[in-house]
């Protein structure tokens, strides 16, 4: 399916959920700038002033402090994404009337975030590659709720799945479905402003923020991404960061946490770096540091 294609759908009903969902890694909000220890499931976190999402960058010798530390990757041996195909859902009435971002910026920058040097140091683990971007949809005939909740992605994503709209989870390889929400709602997850986990049925899944700036979505986005691609299960790569989070097979350490909040910018797209253990660094290769 064409990336350049907006492709709007007829109807779209969402059900209760019957499941509940796995462990996730969780994107969060706070008003500190510091790398902390995470008390609730989830891993990736973006931290805030005065309830924005993004922030002012904390200083590099974050990356240094954390080697001294003794950060170190664990693997868990289980699911990685060596070739990620993902498939973009644009969620809400609201991406029919051009926003800002639009969702064509936001698929310029993810498409670029894919195809150039940024995946490139994932080979460290276990051979993670780069990614495609295999198709979008606009899906406007509904919107999340103010306040919405992970089964409500879950939910939608199923029934996309059921009506045969979008690809299922066996139709294309390694897929994973990345909701992005329209300005305006928050999730039921105090703080969270994105995610990624697996709610069964083999669909693999993250959910993005959006405050109304192409820089936020894509700095979430780019964190989710390479946290899927190496932990979309919760067995494959963790992390233990010491005074930070610890590889847990329910509250989530990811190679995205202990490098939050430090952004650079790859092929002009803003990003965010990740934990490289064989550089004990965090690192976004192709990068020029976005002060």
């Amino acid at each position: 399916m064409s990336t350049d294609e907006d492709k709007p759908i007829a109807s779209q009903v969402t059900k209760p959920s019957s499941q509940p969902t796995s462990a996730r890694g969780a994107v969060k909000i706070t008003s500190q700038n510091t790398l902390q220890s995470q008390s609730q499931s989830g891993s990736g976190i973006v931290r805030a002033q005065g309830g924005a999402v993004m922030v002012p960058l904390p200083p590099r010798n974050l990356a240094s402090q954390a080697t001294k530390e003794g950060v170190n990757s664990v693997d868990g041996g289980g699911l990685v994404l060596t070739h990620v195909s993902v498939y973009l859902v644009y969620w809400g009435s609201a991406w029919a009337q051009n926003p800002t971002p639009s969702a064509d910026d936001i698929t310029k920058s993810v498409a670029s975030i894919m195809a150039g040097p940024y995946m490139s140091a994932l080979a460290q683990y276990r051979n993670v590659g780069s990614g495609t971007l295999c198709g979008k949809i606009l899906v406007t005939t509904s919107d999340p709720q103010m306040t919405f909740s992970s089964d409500d992605v879950s939910n939608l994503l199923k029934d996309l799945i059921n009506m045969q709209t979008v690809p299922g989870p066996n139709d294309v390889d390694q897929l994973l479905y990345c909701v992005i929400m329209p300005v305006g709602v928050s999730s039921d997850q105090s703080n969270v402003i994105g995610e990624h986990f697996s709610p069964g049925e083999d669909i693999l899944c993250a959910w993005v923020m959006n405050d109304g700036t192409l820089d936020s979505v894509t700095t979430i986005f780019s964190h989710e991404l390479v946290e899927a691609c190496t932990n979309p299960q919760g067995d494959g790569y963790q992390i233990d960061a010491p005074g930070r989070c610890s590889a847990s097979p329910i509250n989530w350490c990811e190679i995205g946490d202990v490098c939050e909040g430090i952004r650079d910018t790859v092929n002009g797209v803003v990003v965010q770096e990740y934990w490289s253990a064989r550089d004990s660094a965090c690192i976004a290769p192709g990068s020029n540091v976005t002060n």
